[in-house]
């Protein structure tokens, strides 16, 4: 990575758990001892291309964050901000938190716990080649487009599939240019690489199978058993 650049990576932890159940949000959910959030924050943390680290969350949520990083040692945190009602809204937040000097954003949902530093770095390095980037994987289902009454109208090419993940990388000037059109446009986006495609191209490097996002009591399970064998 070229001297100038500054990475700060947006930790995205300010969902409502809803499909996850229980009375503990999702990024405090114990993972083989550990909650959910200390595995992504242990990851941006051993990844050098990384200057800081910010974390979005709910205002209940400020001193078990602050608590988690002290005990897991995250030298690279710099602040906790609240995040708003849409995850739009929780990664503007943590964009507009990012230092001054910042030359791109890098955006992760805490809820995907077995991130790897290699990846990030991945990421990083196509997204400063092509101003945008995000991690993908190939899809290995066939993929049928249906209508509202459930019958299928299309199946979509499966070699030109990319199932999403995150993280993603932005340069500076071409996220804030498209957060400002969103903004003015009232729209309000569920990925941030839609954000971007509205003003330019988006890089899909290669992530990981394993890298998923935990959702689900069954994910929970599917973690533990990965985080196991790693």
């Amino acid at each position: 990575m070229k001297n100038n650049q500054f990475f700060s990576a947006i930790i995205l932890a300010a969902g409502n758990s809803s499909r996850i159940g229980g009375s503990t949000r999702k990024p405090f959910i114990p993972l083989l001892g550990q909650p959910i959030i200390y595995y992504s924050l242990r990851a941006f943390e051993n990844c050098s291309d990384i200057q800081e680290i910010i974390i979005v969350g709910k205002e209940d949520d400020k001193a078990k964050i602050g608590y988690i990083c002290q005990t897991a040692s995250i030298t690279k945190f710099k602040t906790f901000v609240l995040g708003g009602e849409t995850r739009q809204q929780s990664a503007f937040a943590g964009v507009n938190a990012a230092s001054a000097g910042t030359t791109h954003f890098i955006i992760h949902d805490a809820a995907r716990a077995l991130i790897s530093a290699a990846i990030i770095s991945r990421v990083i390095k196509e997204a400063i080649e092509h101003g945008a980037a995000s991690a993908y994987i190939p899809s290995k289902d066939t993929i049928k487009l249906k209508n509202q009454d459930g019958l299928i109208k299309i199946t979509l090419p499966r070699d030109q599939l990319a199932i999403m993940q995150t993280p993603q990388a932005f340069e500076k000037k071409l996220y804030l240019k498209a957060m400002h059109k969103a903004l003015k446009d009232q729209s309000d986006y569920t990925d941030d690489c839609q954000l971007v495609e509205n003003l330019g191209e988006v890089y899909a490097c290669k992530g990981d199978y394993t890298n998923i996002k935990i959702t689900t009591k069954e994910d929970l399970i599917l973690a533990e058993i990965l985080l196991n064998q790693q």
